[in-house]
């Protein structure tokens, strides 16, 4: 129970002495004044939880002294003990904030029950002001503001918080005024959100943009939630708002940066397969025929000198121009496959298909449409090296050995659709980066094909095959049409 302080307000001594030690008893502190003078002049050095006023006081009528104390100490409950009772005193004491009314003869059950309540009541009211202040504080660090629609009136009530945030200082303000708040772009969805919350029962969650009155743009995270009575009606929906401005424009600048950064990567990934396009075209053009002739005049230098004259020195060094040559047709091949540089995308891969039959017994079926479809060089390499991806990911893991390519020309575009009848998948499970064999992953691949102007669609689901569709622009030059 503690040391509650109780102030007793009565011109009765008796009834003073008896009620101080009955209080005292309790394990109150009671302090009794015969005046509301006294009991004011206490006040102003002493906290009461609870002050007990008679009504006739002899100095001054004891509702003035409930209105003084309440104006001065609003956090101290008031019981009223009379012994003059009136409907019109008992209304005005109420009204004025007292917590009780209690008439003289008064029961001591009664008044000590009333004495609790109001002592609880006060301690209930004094933790909700502290949660509050908490609450206010918490609210401002964070720069979050509170609302409240009544769906009655369609008022919304906003915080000092949410005021500041949003920009209008407009009293009368109603659900139409927060619509006429929103981006245009976003409003529709905004709207959507917040009525299917309230029909659904469900939490609304949401980040839009506003135009402030003194036209900001803003971003706004808002969330809130409906009550309903046992009619199931909305009675109120409470929320609270936050401006993430600065989050979404750092967010922005992330998305912004990375964009750059793979830009530069595709830009220096193509620089890099023109390069070797070009070393590829010298060495076939240039070094690889310097060895070949090499060879041949070795081989007749070999054929001046009679068996058995020595040591086959010649025979050597002709074996090791012939691993020479095999060597650089290899990597000439694999910087740059003559059927791509040469024949074009849909002979090489036809090419692909009977590499994949030979080293892997997949079964590739490739139809073309037959129309001309002009790509410059590192388009086709980066279809090719994606089909080629695919086609690996079918021999790895689709479980079947049946596959199929189609080209076609479709207005501008290329269109090229590799499907399996394997054992499907999510396409969230295909590669996403460096595969570990080396080269680049069917992410990066993709992303490639993308930076070019062209799109890679998967369609998959396990037990029913993967079908991946690559779109990418012809070269309309006038150079590659002529071509």
């Amino acid at each position: 129970m503690g040391n509650s302080r109780i102030l007793i307000v009565d011109d009765d001594p008796h009834l003073r002495k008896t009620l101080s030690g009955i209080l005292e008893l309790k394990g109150y502190e009671p302090h009794a004044v015969g005046s509301g003078a006294d009991g004011l002049a206490w006040l102003e050095d002493n906290a009461a939880s609870i002050a007990i006023i008679d009504l006739g006081l002899p100095d001054m009528n004891g509702i003035e002294v409930l209105k003084k104390v309440k104006a001065a100490w609003p956090a101290t409950g008031i019981i009223v003990l009379t012994g003059n009772a009136s409907l019109d005193s008992a209304i005005e004491a109420t009204n004025w904030g007292a917590f009780s009314y209690i008439l003289k003869p008064y029961e001591i059950d009664l008044l000590m029950l009333n004495i609790r309540r109001a002592i609880e009541k006060q301690r209930t009211d004094e933790a909700l002001r502290v949660s509050e202040k908490r609450l206010k504080l918490a609210l401002a660090t964070s720069q979050m503001g509170v609302w409240e629609w009544d769906p009655v009136t369609n008022h919304v009530y906003r915080s000092e918080e949410t005021i500041a945030i949003l920009g209008d200082r407009s009293v009368d303000w109603t659900l139409a005024s927060f619509k006429g708040l929103l981006y245009a772009d976003d409003a529709g969805s905004v709207i959507g959100a917040f009525e299917r919350a309230v029909a659904e029962k469900a939490v609304y969650n949401v980040e839009y943009r506003i135009v402030r009155p003194d036209g900001q743009v803003r971003w706004i995270s808002d969330i809130g939630r409906a009550e309903y009575d046992k009619e199931d009606r909305p009675i109120r929906m409470v929320g609270t708002v936050q401006d993430i401005t600065d989050r979404k424009r750092a967010e922005q600048e992330l998305i912004d940066r990375q964009e750059a950064v793979k830009t530069m990567a595709m830009q220096l990934s193509i620089a890099e397969e023109r390069k070797r396009y070009r070393i590829a075209e010298d060495l076939n053009d240039q070094i690889l025929p310097k060895l070949v002739l090499s060879k041949m005049r070795v081989n007749a230098l070999r054929k001046l000198i009679p068996e058995g004259g020595g040591d086959d020195s010649i025979g050597s060094v002709k074996t090791l121009i012939g691993q020479t040559i095999a060597d650089m047709r290899a990597l000439i091949f694999q910087v740059r496959p003559p059927l791509l540089a040469d024949a074009g995308l849909e002979a090489a891969l036809k090419g692909l298909a009977q590499e994949f039959l030979d080293n892997y017994g997949l079964k590739v079926e490739v139809t073309d449409d037959e129309s001309l479809k002009p790509l410059n060089y590192e388009t086709r390499s980066a279809i090719f090296q994606t089909v080629r991806k695919l086609l690996l990911n079918v021999v790895k893991h689709a479980g079947t050995q049946n596959a199929w390519i189609s080209i076609k020309k479709s207005g501008e575009m290329i269109d090229i659709k590799v499907e399996d009848n394997g054992s499907g998948a999510d396409p969230s499970s295909f590669p996403s980066d460096k595969s570990r064999s080396g080269g680049y992953g069917l992410f990066n691949i993709k992303s490639r094909i993308e930076y070019l102007g062209g799109e890679v669609q998967i369609d998959s689901s396990p037990g029913s095959g993967t079908r991946v569709f690559i779109t990418a622009p012809l070269d309309t030059t006038p150079a590659a049409e002529e071509q």
